[in-house]
């Protein structure tokens, strides 16, 4: 069974530490405000957990300045990462629009986000 929680879009990283030792979590959805605490990266990379990343609704909810710190933070640190939409609907992006405007930061190698794209398939 895969445990995931939706924690730490907005609240501090005493809430994403507190799920995942309460929870023993396998992925988290968000975890933005883990990637600002490298002791709480650090557990997240020490137990494998993934970060399901949305970065086009961290952007426009404000929780990032641009569209690719949080994942190169993620990528840098060798965190397991997905690229998600969050809410089609309301976001405005789909995967495949994500992964272009990724690239077109120039921060992100076609081979580093393609190894994330297969990785999760």
């Amino acid at each position: 069974m895969i445990r995931r929680c939706h924690v730490g879009e907005f609240e501090d990283e005493k809430y994403v530490l507190d799920a995942i030792l309460k929870l023993e979590l396998n992925e988290i959805q968000h975890a933005l405000s883990a990637i600002e605490n490298d002791e709480v990266l650090n557990l997240i990379k020490r137990l494998k957990i993934k970060i399901n990343l949305c970065p086009q609704a961290n952007l426009i909810l404000g929780r990032t300045n641009n569209l690719y710190e949080p994942l190169r933070k993620l990528i840098d640190n060798n965190i397991n990462v997905s690229i998600n939409t969050d809410d089609l609907l309301i976001f405005d992006k789909t995967i495949s629009e994500l992964y272009i405007d990724l690239y077109n930061t120039q921060k992100f190698s076609a081979e580093e986000l393609n190894s994330i794209r297969v990785y999760n398939l």
